[in-house]
């Protein structure tokens, strides 16, 4: 497919600095976009100052997104790696951006598409509707939603003859 305006393509996907580059079908239906980060710079993983001169890329990443058009949608993306002229070693860091997590199979937003889809649903319900493993639910469940309780967050009270008074 011929992409005319990249800007309104980034925008329905809800990924800022995010060039598209190819759209395309596979043999099973799912939608397959090819894209580069615009996006330039990063954090050094071990001085943890701003980097900016490219050196390579890392490996290409394949991301679930959300749906388009009823089909499953792929997003291919090879992240650029910088190094470092701050650290001693010249180290080299791949590139972080905000719409999805390291090491993660899907973005931000296709997370937050899992979590609503988990609202009166059970894990293995919504494991089978998207056709993702068990596990990959599980994994979004717990890096969104915390197992502990902030205990400070709530104000107590008790009842006296059906007057509330804060302790």
């Amino acid at each position: 497919m011929i992409l005319q305006d990249n800007q309104v393509l980034s925008k329905l996907l809800g990924i800022p600095g995010l060039k598209i580059n190819f759209i395309s079908q596979d043999t099973n239906g799912d939608t397959i976009i090819r894209a580069t980060s615009t996006l330039h710079g990063t954090k050094c993983h071990v001085c943890g100052e701003h980097i900016c001169k490219p050196c390579a890329s890392g490996p290409q990443i394949k991301l679930r997104h959300t749906p388009i058009w009823g089909n499953k949608t792929y997003i291919r993306i090879t992240p650029l790696r910088y190094v470092c002229e701050h650290c001693a070693n010249k180290s080299t860091t791949t590139q972080v951006v905000d719409w999805y997590e390291q090491k993660c199979s899907c973005t931000k937003k296709y997370e937050k598409h899992i979590l609503l889809l988990l609202i009166n649903s059970t894990i293995q319900d919504v494991s089978i509707k998207e056709d993702i493993s068990y596990d990959v639910v599980e994994g979004i469940l717990e890096r969104n939603i915390s197992s502990q309780i902030s205990y400070n967050l709530y104000t107590y009270t008790t009842h006296r003859n059906n007057k509330e008074e804060i302790l």
